[in-house]
């Protein structure tokens, strides 16, 4: 997921996207590092000194197509061979690449194949060929790590691996990478280590975090955390979608980070941090508790989701609605598709708030109305629905 383009995405599709209902590239395979790892012959980390395109063409088969590049090839200054053995200090890798007039071809499986450029510092996963004096990519689609230049990172190139494994010591350089990233690259080190190293990054993560108060790397920090399934910093979680900010790039990790914990599992959790979400000032973390709830089935949840029907977001609304049909097995009108509660919103809001004055809100109370004495009435006011002018307004609200 590119930050700078979240702010393009409803957070509704950013959800699906995380959930992995959604392709974002639908060509790019995807590859496990860890499976690249086990496969390279050759695994090295250095700077690229220059990349060039040559004349020759060279063949990918995905799928039931094949598909024609150029060859590219690009020299290396190996500082560290992680894996292997090779002959000489100066690296020259083969891989498919853009040919003449393809440089700004933006879709297709191009788009997604590895490529080096020169300066950059990476962990490369290689296969031998010409009898070692030359190495291709051991995957055409993931075979490099970006490592940068941090000292940290330098030191621990020039360093013995002891008994660390490859991959462990692989992490340990994204690790430092991490420390040390920018914004321009936190989000691919962060992708890196958890694609690596799975559940056994979050300790690296949670140190990463005490090493940067950037709220757009802490978000994308903790979405890695949260990715991997641990909730440990649910709550920094939720006072980093909270914090404001007014640059584009900080704005769009929030909303990752936001619809990454709509995709919370706990129950418990859900109970303890997210029916205050449902008031939350930014809608794409109401629509994400929303959904949480929703998924979470907590039948105590139904009042706050009552109330939720009166959101001035429209997504927000619906996920409250839903939510309401699926803890309550409710199906048919209760429980309209996307493009049906659009036509006919007030209709759909109406039904449950009648269903909730009838009968409802003496089924289901929320702890406050538990805490009165009899005869007295909850302070909370039960809102009428809107109406369908009203509701198309509120549509208009983009969920900042």
């Amino acid at each position: 997921m590119l930050p700078h383009a979240v702010s393009r995405i409803a957070v509704g599709a950013l959800i699906a996207l995380l959930q992995g209902t959604l392709a974002m590239g639908t060509i790019k395979p995807q590859v496990q590092l860890h499976e690249v790892s086990n496969r390279a012959d050759t695994i090295i980390a250095g700077t690229v000194v220059s990349v060039e395109a040559t004349e020759r063409v060279v063949q990918i088969q995905h799928r039931d197509r094949i598909y024609e590049f150029s060859a590219w090839r690009a020299t290396l200054k190996a500082e560290q061979v992680i894996k292997g053995r090779t002959s000489t200090k100066e690296i020259i890798v083969e891989f498919p690449g853009p040919g003449e007039g393809d440089m700004g071809f933006s879709g297709g499986p191009l788009a997604v194949l590895e490529h080096l450029n020169p300066g950059e510092r990476v962990v490369v996963y290689l296969s031998s060929k010409d009898g070692g004096q030359v190495y291709s990519f051991a995957d055409p689609y993931r075979s490099a790590v970006r490592i940068g230049q941090a000292k940290s990172i330098t030191q621990l190139l020039h360093s013995p691996l002891g008994q660390a494994g490859v991959d462990d010591h692989v992490a340990s350089l994204i690790a430092a990478s991490i420390e040390a990233a920018s914004r321009a690259t936190i989000e691919q080190s962060v992708l890196d280590l958890v694609n690596l190293k799975g559940s056994e990054a979050a300790s690296a993560l949670k140190a990463a975090l005490g090493h940067s108060n950037d709220t757009a790397i802490r978000a994308v920090i903790l979405e890695g955390l949260l990715r991997i399934g641990d909730y440990s910093e649910l709550q920094s979680a939720i006072e980093t979608v909270s914090a404001i900010e007014s640059d584009s790039f900080a704005c769009a990790t929030q909303m990752v980070l936001g619809a990454r914990m709509g995709l919370v599992d706990d129950p418990e959790l859900v109970r303890q941090h997210y029916y205050p979400l449902l008031k939350h000032p930014k809608a794409f973390m109401r629509r994400s508790a929303a959904y949480a709830i929703r998924k979470a089935g907590l039948k105590e949840a139904v009042p706050y989701l009552i109330e939720g029907l009166q959101d001035r977001d429209a997504e927000t609304r619906y996920q409250c609605m839903m939510a309401l049909a699926e803890i309550l097995g409710r199906g048919g009108e209760w429980a309209p598709s996307k493009e049906r509660f659009e036509e006919s919103e007030g209709e759909y809001i109406e039904r449950w708030q009648a269903w909730w004055t009838s009968s409802g809100q003496f089924e289901f109370r929320t702890p406050v109305d538990e805490g009165l004495s009899e005869g007295e009435s909850s302070s909370s006011e039960v809102l009428s629905p809107p109406s369908p002018g009203e509701a198309s307004a509120a549509r208009g609200d983009g969920g900042g």
